[in-house]
């Protein structure tokens, strides 16, 4: 498979047309199969590029294969597709044929067509695709097959005397139910295809859709460009065995030849293993799918359920007390994970959360209280929060990116941080707190410090018992565990981690003679800490000693993201120093392993020198912040309807931890 780069960029290789061309588009005609989003993109971009005669066709209803069907897609209404199109140009010609009207047996549909565009959902029954394939084959006819997936498009071309669909993707080796993996790994590479795969079925919570709008939109150019070469017999697009890709991020038009197609050795082995993979992913359980929140309470929660909490462990259940009024229960989860065993980054999440549900009421024309029942522990406290109707109060400015807030673990830019935006972070933050921005050089040192406390944390014995609970393999997203893939390993790296972390002696021969943390801590902790804007560390004017302290620096730790967040910042906590240093200052015995005992003693001394004995002891919050792009895996959260409880259940949940909820290190996106 080789990969070759286009210089003309996003649009493909179209260039400039001559009246003579131009006139001569305008006598061709095209069928479009599918009006979804897609298809209508393309009818669109193609009556702008001077085509005037179409043949339409709509997807089948009903027929798709169930999860693979894209959410939210809405199909064009006929009417006002037309409206439309004249709108564009009176001129334009269209004919419309109905769902009922199959392609493969109907002549009309095919009848004096120069080009046949597949811009079917990738859903759709393959039996459909490979009858309208056919068929153009035997009316000499070129087609064209395309999709939009996530940040990609793709086009593959099949003349009616070279390589033919079933040739190319082959279908037919695999049964009907994995025959979406034959036909999507034709078109895009397998990383690309593993990454957007919708699973969990109702990972649209997380409003990751299948494909983007801008994505559509770049598929319909793509192929506008395309067709215009094809009608034109340019000879500039080159057909099956070449795909023709775009990324948006880049964005960037390139080609990509996969010889033989899907019966190339190599991709039958790629498709094998993904499909091995996908099956795996199929067979976890998964929460039941969410109900729509009902009433103004629901919806709060449903917003704030999204506050950060250490390894997606979402220390708190909500129990709905009144019409405004909720109860929200604290979990005591200290004895089920090394990084929380005095409880202050539960307390910290609490106190983000809190501050989330006073955000959200605003968007409901409410305001929140929260008062603490004084009889409820410290490592479970209970919290009545109360709502009142202020219909006169304004939305709150930080309460839209809720959901969007998310932990990038991977290299940002060093772009150094702009003045306007450092203003932001530190007017977030109440009287009491202050900032400390770690840039520069010492980002070096702060970089070789979390590289040694990298090898606390993973070669410590405790430490690998709790990393194999919390870690989801295999994932992109969990509801209530870190993903693998959020981890910002190399792919080759994560490979080597999952073998090794199966046995704890696997892991300890791999960290003691092997060099097993060499590069999980390069890539984790160093790289990450040397390309970023800054670090941070958010210190509180006297130290924290109670779990009132830690709450309420959630709430400061919870506007500070949420406002890197609004100006467009990537941010990764960076709590294991913190969280280290006060086991040392508390002398609280972390582990029966000594020799990560004194290493954490030694550590401790340089947190301290780099940043000062009074900011370690009042620090709450340490983190790393930076321009770049979103992180594309991140934790999930867990189903309103598994998060409220019942007056029943109140005792229990808190003091119980359900099994698979034992986590650790760092504050979760």
């Amino acid at each position: 498979m080789s990969d070759a780069k286009d210089p003309v960029g996003v649009i493909g290789p179209g260039s400039h047309l001559s009246p003579a061309e131009q006139a001569f588009l305008g006598t061709r005609r095209v069928a479009i199969d599918g009006l979804d989003p897609l298809g209508v993109e393309q009818l669109f971009m193609l009556i702008r590029l001077g085509i005037h005669r179409f043949h339409l066709h709509t997807a089948p209803c009903g027929k798709m294969t169930g999860s693979h069907v894209s959410p939210g897609v809405a199909r064009a209404d006929p009417d006002e597709l037309m409206t439309k199109a004249r709108s564009m140009n009176p001129a334009v010609e269209i004919r419309i044929f109905g769902e009922d009207d199959d392609p493969s047996s109907e002549d009309h549909f095919l009848e004096g067509i120069d080009l046949f565009i597949d811009a079917l959902p990738h859903g759709t029954p393959m039996a459909r695709r490979r009858q309208s394939f056919a068929l153009c084959g035997e009316y000499g006819i070129t087609a064209m097959t395309t999709q939009a997936w996530g940040r990609k498009a793709a086009v593959v071309i099949f003349p009616p005397d070279r390589m033919s669909f079933e040739e190319f993707f082959r279908t037919d080796d695999a049964p009907e139910d994995w025959q979406w993996l034959q036909y999507m790994a034709g078109l895009f590479p397998m990383s690309h295809l593993v990454e957007h795969h919708p699973m969990p079925a109702n990972i649209v919570d997380a409003g990751i859709p299948t494909s983007s709008t801008l994505a559509t939109a770049c598929c319909a150019t793509l192929t506008a460009s395309l067709a215009q070469d094809i009608l034109l017999q340019r000879g500039k697009a080159p057909p099956a065995p070449c795909r023709h890709i775009i990324d948006i991020e880049g964005p960037r038009y390139r080609r990509t030849w996969l010889p033989w197609g899907n019966r190339n050795p190599w991709q039958r082995l790629r498709i094998a293993a993904v499909r091995r993979r996908l099956a795996s992913a199929r067979a976890k359980p998964t929460p039941g799918i969410q109900h729509t929140p009902g009433n103004a309470l629901e919806r709060i929660l449903e917003q704030a359920r999204w506050a950060p909490s250490g390894s997606n462990q979402q220390p708190w259940r909500f129990e709905i007390a009144g019409q405004r009024h909720v109860a929200v229960q604290g979990r005591n989860q200290r004895s089920q994970t090394l990084y929380d065993l005095q409880g202050h980054v539960s307390q910290l999440s609490l106190g983000a959360l809190l501050e989330s549900i006073e955000l959200a009421a605003s968007t409901h024309g409410m305001t929140a209280r929260a008062t603490r029942r004084q009889d409820s522990p410290d490592l479970a406290p209970v919290f009545d929060v109360r709502f009142k109707s202020n219909k006169a109060a304004e939305p709150h400015p930080l309460a839209p990116y809720l959901a969007a807030r998310a932990t990038q673990r991977r290299p940002l830019s060093r772009k150094p941080l702009h003045e306007r935006h450092r203003r932001h972070l530190e007017a977030a933050l109440s009287p009491g707190y202050r900032i400390i921005w770690l840039e520069g050089r010492q980002r070096w040192a702060l970089a070789r410090l979390l590289f040694d406390f990298g090898l606390v944390r993973l070669a410590t014995p405790e430490a690998y018992r709790m990393h194999r609970e919390i870690i989801e393999w295999n994932a992109a997203f969990s509801h209530d565990r870190l993903p693998d893939q959020a981890l910002g390993l190399h792919p080759l790296t994560l490979q080597t981690t999952r073998w090794v972390m199966k046995s704890w002696r696997r892991a300890w021969i791999s960290s003691r003679y092997l060099g097993g943390t060499l590069l999980p801590r390069l890539q984790m902790d160093v790289l990450p800490a040397l390309r970023c804007a800054a670090h941070f560390l958010i210190v509180a004017d006297r130290p924290p000693s109670s779990a009132d302290d830690y709450i309420a620096g959630g709430r400061e730790m919870q506007r500070f993201w949420l406002t890197a967040t609004r100006c467009g910042l990537q941010l990764q906590p960076e709590m294991t120093p913190l969280i280290y240093a006060a086991y040392v200052r508390d002398q609280v015995d972390f582990s029966g392993y000594q020799p990560s005992i004194q290493q954490t003693i030694r550590l401790t001394r340089e947190l301290q020198k780099l940043v000062g004995r009074e900011a370690m002891e009042q620090g709450i919050f340490m983190g790393r912040l930076g321009y770049g792009p979103m992180t594309s895996a991140r934790s999930l959260r867990l189903p309103l309807d598994t998060l409220i409880v019942d007056t029943e259940q109140k005792q229990a949940s808190a003091h119980e931890t359900p099994q698979g909820e034992q986590h650790g290190s760092s504050l979760s996106g």
